[in-house]
């Protein structure tokens, strides 16, 4: 951090030209000779000279060079690129006066030093009504799906989503429920049930139960359900007639950690299953009316088909993604014009690449999309793309 002195021409000895500090020879004079300084004065007279030179370079260098972080700072969908020399970023949104609201984040957090690449994200938060076992409240989050949600409220493995919201977005309503078992009689059936439900009535809904006419159920519809509990359907006078129909069965993706992305195989093979209807049939006069589905009820469940998808990837990806976006695979910038998902495609490119196969944008697609796409790219561009790459992981063009 200091200069080195260099030395003048009149402070340095002259070395080509100096007196022997031999004996006098005889004749009573002493001779000149031409010599060489010892040598560790010469070796100290060189690191001298090199150090100094070095030291110069580098200082001009620093002095030369720009300061601070180059950094790119997203907030309410407004991007900015700038260089700071602010340390971290919550001492850089504190200088910009970005202000936060309940429930709103920043991505990577306030403590994250800062480095030339990095992406900070400020996420605002949004009302979501959330409906856990009967008791409904509105939150404000940022997480974008409900599972994400659930982890936010520190919600039980019991606890599954009954509803199927979709991308949370603000005004959405999640429904929780807490899973109960127990046993369902119906339509000379008897189930054994482990659902979502916390009521008969939500129960007797997940089976697609319709009770018409006089028919009852035990215990009531309003009734809370507990572990264990015995539910039982009764129909009253009605012409009763049951079909069975093919479930057919689903197909399940389930992630190969050892598997590369890009590449699935079969894990298991699917069969269907058999689906009980039950139909009221109204008679006027002796003939068939119309008929009401009364219940569906599975007698045989299918079997999944499970197709493995490849999630190994390069750790070059993951990598990446933490610098981008914190590792944050479902960001997606507010503006028209964004760079989105965790590896920070700019929609343009996404749609370029073939990205728009997956999703409309790189936010909306799974980790494992987006690495394909980042692929595609890569193997065109390497890894020229992404700033994080360059500026911060220093990356060769190729690895």
């Amino acid at each position: 951090t200091s200069w080195l002195p260099l030395p003048s021409l009149e402070e340095l000895p002259p070395v080509t030209e100096l007196l022997d500090e031999g004996t006098t020879p005889p004749g009573g004079s002493r001779r000149r000779t031409t010599g060489l300084l010892p040598a560790p004065r010469v070796a100290f007279i060189a690191f001298l000279v090199i150090a100094t030179v070095l030291a110069g370079g580098w200082a001009g260098t620093k002095l030369l060079a720009p300061g601070g972080s180059q950094v790119s700072l997203v907030v309410d969908g407004t991007r900015q690129e700038m260089r700071t020399d602010f340390r971290s970023v919550g001492t850089l949104l504190a200088a910009e006066h970005v202000r936060f609201g309940s429930g709103d984040a920043v991505v990577p957090p306030a403590s994250t030093a800062l480095r030339d690449g990095l992406h900070i994200d400020v996420l605002r938060a949004f009302p979501v009504i959330v409906d856990i076992d009967g008791t409904t409240r509105t939150i404000r989050t940022v997480e974008t799906s409900a599972e994400g949600l659930a982890r936010q409220l520190k919600l039980g493995k019991l606890t599954a989503v009954r509803n199927q919201p979709g991308r949370l977005a603000g005004g959405a309503t999640v429904v929780y429920r807490t899973r109960i078992s127990g046993s369902l009689k119906i339509d000379n059936q008897s189930v054994t049930f482990d659902s979502p439900s916390r009521t008969v009535d939500e129960l007797l809904e997940s089976y697609h139960v319709s009770l018409v006419g006089d028919d009852f159920v035990v215990p009531a519809r309003d009734t809370v359900l507990t572990d264990g509990a015995t539910v039982a359907v009764v129909r009253v006078g009605a012409d009763v007639t049951q079909e069975n129909e093919v479930i057919p069965f689903a197909i399940v993706q389930q992630a190969d950690p050892g598997l590369p992305i890009g590449q699935t195989h079969v894990m298991q093979e699917g069969k269907n299953g058999t689906l009980v209807v039950t139909y009221r049939q109204r008679v006027e006069n002796g003939e068939n009316g119309d008929r009401t589905v009364l219940s569906k009820v599975p007698s045989v469940e299918p079997q999944p088909k499970i197709i493995g998808y490849g999630t190994y990837a390069d750790p070059h990806w993951d990598e990446l993604a933490q610098c981008e976006s914190g590792g944050r695979w479902d960001t997606v910038d507010s503006g028209a014009v964004g760079y989105d998902g965790g590896l920070g495609i700019f929609r343009g490119t996404w749609r370029a690449y073939g990205g728009t196969e997956f999703a409309s944008n790189a936010g909306l697609a799974t980790r494992e999309q987006q690495i394909i796409v980042g692929m595609r790219i890569y193997a065109d561009l390497g890894w020229d793309p992404w700033g994080c790459a360059n500026n911060v992981l220093h990356w060769p063009n190729r690895t």
